[in-house]
């Protein structure tokens, strides 16, 4: 499988674990805001897999998982069977992804290859044009079949969206409706690519305060703001 990059040791990528984060190259999706824009693209050099498999290793003692993103991971070919070495190694293993590929996922899922999914929903895609209009992405279909499969499959999941101002922010009820019954919702700041800022909703109490638990109440059992 294609790797970017490592980050050997993180204690904030996997819920209840200390996990290697481990970065593939390549996405489908061109959102404005992304935060890994150098994956986008990649023509760097890639890390050999039995290396990357060996720091595993030297490190399990103290990260019994292992986090894949990216990029968007599920565009690897190589992805499945890397992911039954981790397995056959005894780590957990936590997926991200932007739900584009959910044949791929459910494939994964019944597999038992994943133990945690992290879905990016970027915006509502109730509205037509909207969400291609946010990510250069389309198939909505796509989005909301992978919306599903992590609802019923089983597998511990989070719906992740990142508050993008003037675009996401103002989408939020409407991406609640999409992610309704969810478990848990993720809104995460965003620093805006033209300023550098980092913000959030929690930055204007006196006209958003309340607005994140009104969400939590009528969409999703749990929200986590981070």
């Amino acid at each position: 499988m294609n790797i970017a990059s490592m980050r050997p040791i993180s204690l904030i990528d996997f819920p209840g674990h200390i996990a290697t984060v481990l970065f593939t190259p390549g996405c489908n999706f061109r959102c404005a805001y992304c935060h890994n824009k150098e994956l986008l693209s990649y023509t760097g050099a890639l890390l050999p897999e039995p290396s990357v498999l060996e720091t595993l290793c030297e490190h399990k003692k103290i990260a019994d998982a292992v986090s894949i993103t990216g990029g968007e991971p599920t565009l690897q070919p190589g992805l499945e069977n890397f992911l039954e070495k981790l397995r056959q190694g005894g780590w957990k293993i936590k997926l991200d992804t932007n739900g584009s590929n959910p044949d791929v996922l459910w494939k994964l899922i019944n597999k038992k290859l994943i133990d945690f999914i992290a879905m990016d929903v970027k915006c509502s895609y109730m509205f037509p044009g909207r969400y291609e209009g946010v990510t250069g992405y389309g198939n909505t279909n796509n989005i909301h079949a992978s919306v599903r499969a992590l609802m019923t499959s089983g597998v511990d999941y989070e719906f992740r969206t990142t508050v993008f101002r003037g675009i996401v922010d103002e989408d939020l009820y409407a991406i609640g409706s999409c992610i309704k019954g969810a478990k848990t919702w993720a809104l995460q700041h965003c620093r805006d690519p033209q300023t550098g800022e980092t913000y959030i909703y929690e930055k204007d109490t006196e006209r958003f305060g309340h607005t994140f638990e009104k969400i939590a109440a009528q969409y999703a059992k749990a929200l986590i703001v981070r």
